[in-house]
């Protein structure tokens, strides 16, 4: 595959840029974003993940004509068929306030028995002549309640949910340990392992 030399990172989320830069930042790629390029965003209409990454890349790809990276991520419950998965954003902003939020699904979960959970990313990279590839990344763990850390903008579900093999949850953890163990890095290490190259 053709290595990448720069990149539109296809999101207008402070916190999404900080995190992708900071995972990219080793490698020796332009990194710009769409909020940067003042492009819009599209709606997320698709019904999967990959649906989803695939249209903001290309949107973004197209805009910019140049190669975009965009990724669709979601926590899931398999006791309530991975609800709410790709809805995870609009299933959130339902709610006045988060604690609603979780008090709700914590509700569904008792009702099933089952606090097991997984996010998952799909991440996609668009090129302007409308090749792609896709990397997906999972890690599964537990719904905790009450919360525990502080969220910060766009990750909100990361004060509830606790990855196997840790007794923290992702906020908890902190910003340089998750993006060595999360669901969003193991995409990346694929998409790094693939098309990038390191100084």
């Amino acid at each position: 595959m053709m290595q990448v030399q720069e990149l539109v990172l296809a999101t207008h989320n402070p916190a999404k840029i900080s995190e992708l830069t900071a995972m990219l930042a080793p490698y020796s790629v332009k990194l710009t974003s769409a909020a940067a390029l003042g492009l819009d965003e599209p709606k997320e209409t698709g019904a999967t993940f990959q649906e989803n990454a695939l249209l903001k890349a290309k949107f973004v790809a197209e805009a910019s004509g140049k190669p975009a990276l965009a990724d669709d991520s979601g926590i899931c419950f398999p006791s309530l068929n991975d609800f709410p998965g790709v809805h995870t954003a609009p299933y959130r902003m339902s709610f006045p306030t988060l604690e609603d939020c979780f008090q709700d699904l914590e509700r569904r979960l008792k009702e099933t028995g089952d606090t097991r959970a997984y996010v998952h990313c799909s991440l996609c990279l668009y090129y302007p002549d409308g090749k792609y590839t896709m990397f997906e990344g999972r890690i599964d763990g537990e719904f905790v309640y009450p919360v525990r850390g502080e969220t910060t903008d766009g990750y909100h579900f990361d004060i509830v949910f606790q990855p196997d093999g840790y007794d923290q949850t992702y906020a908890q953890l902190g910003i340089e340990t998750k993006n060595k163990i999360s669901h969003r890095a193991r995409s990346f290490a694929k998409f790094i392992e693939t098309c990038l190259k390191s100084e």
